[in-house]
């Protein structure tokens, strides 16, 4: 999972510019090394001035089947202020990532999952399960993962309780699928 960049001082575009060329060098890296088979999982971004929003970190996956998006929910939530709050969100999003990389390569991707406090500029910090005011809420992803027989990799990014949070991410989704 690697962060891609940031604006700085560049504009958006050229900064976008930027990390697509750094990911292309990351893969050559690989491929010297004879490291070819494995993938790098552009993750997308909590704050604006981070490059990797979802249609970022989407466009950076499309052509290249080696880079898997990395989904951090809590991100997207954050700079969308508050947008994952149904079950319909979450599906929005899984459709994105479906039409962009098609649905074998979608049911791989890799899951970053908490709750988060944010601003107007995004991410502030991630929180745990238990402070209900936070989201977004897993229960109304992981429906939507067992349902579409998704098979990803989920990491717990809460605060201070990540074992106990993972665990509740781990028995919803097997009890989801069982």
């Amino acid at each position: 999972v690697v962060h891609v960049g940031a604006q700085q001082a560049r504009g958006r575009e050229e900064a976008v510019c930027n990390c697509v060329e750094g990911l292309k060098q990351a893969l050559r890296a690989l491929d010297q090394e004879d490291l070819g088979h494995i993938a790098i999982c552009p993750e997308t971004m909590g704050k604006q001035a981070q490059i990797g929003n979802l249609s970022e970190t989407l466009s950076f996956c499309i052509e290249e089947s080696r880079l898997i998006p990395c989904i951090d929910f809590a991100h997207i939530h954050a700079l969308g202020i508050g947008c994952l709050n149904q079950k319909e969100d979450f599906t929005a999003v899984l459709d994105r990532i479906e039409e962009a990389i098609g649905l074998p390569r979608a049911q791989r991707i890799h899951i970053h999952f908490s709750s988060i406090e944010y601003t107007s500029k995004g991410e502030k910090r991630h929180r745990t399960f238990a402070e209900a005011e936070y989201g977004p809420r897993f229960e109304c992803l992981a429906p939507l993962l067992a349902e579409r027989k998704y098979d990803p990799v989920v990491i717990c990014e809460c605060s201070g309780t990540q074992v106990e949070d993972a665990l509740s991410m781990k028995h919803l989704y097997e009890e989801l699928c069982s």
